[in-house]
């Protein structure tokens, strides 16, 4: 067999061995990545699952304590999600927008298990060019009071905590960011007190701003504390929890943010 024939044979072989390789990549690749896909939880799936059991810390079973049912978060979050308007619907729907901190001081009431949803009634009715964005300290059961917003995309809801909506008409949900549904760097209503968290609050805030389609000064910054009821209008908000929450000036607070 002459040299050149060696040579052919060689490269025959090295082009049979590359092809059976990539086959072997095409074939194999996409089973191993299912099967990894399956047996494993995805980071988000961590990251909600660590908040809620540290969230939750106190809800046991005759000393047993355990983290909470992530199956129910994502069915929870689903259920969510059907409430919200299209993509897009929120830029132009409202010309001020409304930052509104709910917070609670001390526990949950002995009668209400430890990671029930607090109810609090949220009257949207008189806001009809005012969008209202929710940041709470705990899990909440908004209920829509009264008449229906005029519009829809007109509420958002960020924080640590999951939500769950009632008598909320279909397209009455701008969005969400939840750190129980896997979400980053949500803020948090404690943030405007501290300096060194400004940067997460500020950009949250400003993430909704141009969500809204909204110029810097069209944002409301306002708290309630222990309310179980709030009106938003196009003026302000009142509530029912304490006469007076301070809170500082967003644009100083988030200057330089």
């Amino acid at each position: 067999m002459s040299s050149s024939d060696t040579s052919s044979a060689v490269a025959e072989r090295l082009l049979k061995l590359a092809i059976a390789l990539t086959l072997m990549v095409l074939i194999l690749g996409p089973v191993l990545a299912l099967s990894m896909h399956l047996a494993a939880p995805q980071l988000a799936d961590y990251v909600s699952r660590n908040i809620l059991h540290s969230l939750y810390k106190s809800s046991n079973h005759g000393g047993i304590t355990s983290g909470p049912d992530y199956y129910a978060l994502e069915a929870l979050e689903d259920r969510v999600s059907s409430f919200a308007a299209y993509r897009g619907e929120a830029k132009g729907a409202a010309r001020t927008l409304q930052v509104l901190l709910v917070t609670f001081e001390g526990a949950q009431p002995a009668s209400r298990p430890a990671n029930a949803l607090t109810p609090i009634k949220l009257d949207m009715s008189d806001a009809r060019e005012t969008a209202t964005v929710i940041v709470a300290d705990r899990p909440l059961l908004i209920d829509f009071d009264g008449k229906p917003p005029a519009r829809r995309a007109m509420l958002g809801v960020e924080g640590v905590a999951p939500f769950d909506l009632k008598n909320a008409p279909k397209g009455a949900l701008s969005g969400f960011k939840i750190a129980a549904f896997g979400a980053h760097r949500v803020a948090r209503p404690d943030q405007v007190t501290s300096a060194k968290d400004a940067r997460i609050f500020c950009g949250a805030v400003k993430n909704w701003r141009t969500f809204y389609g909204l110029a810097p000064g069209a944002v409301r910054l306002d708290a309630a504390a222990d309310a179980t009821s709030l009106k938003v209008t196009d003026t302000g908000v009142t509530h029912d929890g304490k006469v007076q929450v301070d809170v500082p000036d967003l644009g100083t607070f988030c200057r330089g943010h």
